[in-house]
């Protein structure tokens, strides 16, 4: 059996073998199909290494670039010789720009590199394809975070854009986790804050994505869900806390 995302299952009713339930409260919408291989991809130990110490690494990134910012204070207090403690508030702006400046470039790194040869399908949680989908979520879930001024205003698209996502004209763009590659989002769409466009579903120890499209002038609301591979028709709405049906018609 299947329960897609958002869905509430109340227990008035069993959800029967193969079926597939959606919706809140919950309901058969059809049969389950198979979304992942039957049995389980190899359990290669160096690849739970790699995922801790990447864990390790990407929880550096926001102290590296926070020293960078003290730094570049401490350097401007010396170089003008004046108060420490009236130079702390004078460049304190300066070094909160270091910090955004090094972390959004970090970030970019990080996310370009890893989207390089990304493809949709199939993969072992344990593979370099996986290890990569989960870095980028990682990195991006993170960012919208700590560059929530970013986020909040019309710079969104161009920061997607830059990191590999297709966006088109006047789209709005709050504060959505996605995997750049992978993701269209056409003229005139809205995504609202905290959606979730595509990335990644686990199961059995696999891990599957695929490309996902916003379709023109459609609307995904507050905490709304975009599966991966999915295509949202134009002109339509998913409200608030919902999910995108498998197939979806222009206006609804």
């Amino acid at each position: 059996a299947h329960i897609e995302p958002g869905s509430t299952v109340t227990g008035d009713k069993p959800v029967k073998k193969g079926a597939r339930w959606a919706g809140s409260p919950a309901r058969k919408v059809g049969r389950s199909k198979q979304r992942f291989p039957d049995y389980h991809p190899p359990r290669r130990r160096y690849w739970a290494w790699l995922y801790g110490a990447t864990a390790l690494l990407l929880a550096a990134v926001p102290v590296a670039s926070a020293l960078a910012g003290v730094a570049a204070v401490v350097g401007l207090i010396r170089l003008t010789g004046g108060s420490p403690y009236v130079g702390a508030l004078l460049f304190a702006p300066v070094g909160a720009l270091v910090y955004l400046a090094l972390y959004a470039t970090l970030t970019w790194v990080g996310v370009r590199l890893c989207s390089l040869g990304l493809r949709p399908g199939v993969t072992p949680v344990r593979s370099a394809q996986g290890w990569r989908l989960w870095t980028i979520t990682r990195l991006l879930d993170d960012a919208r975070t700590r560059f929530f001024p970013v986020y909040a205003g019309g710079l969104t698209p161009r920061w997607l854009r830059s990191l590999g996502a297709t966006v088109g004209q006047d789209v709005e763009i709050s504060t959505v986790l996605m995997i750049p590659k992978l993701t269209t989002v056409k003229d005139g769409a809205f995504l609202a804050d905290d959606t979730l466009v595509g990335t990644y579903e686990l199961g059995h120890g696999w891990m599957r994505t695929g490309e996902t499209t916003i379709g023109k002038r459609a609307f995904v609301g507050n905490s709304g869900i975009t599966q991966p591979g999915r295509k949202l028709a134009k002109n339509s709405l998913v409200a608030v806390l919902s999910s995108t049906p498998k197939k979806s018609k222009s206006g609804s």
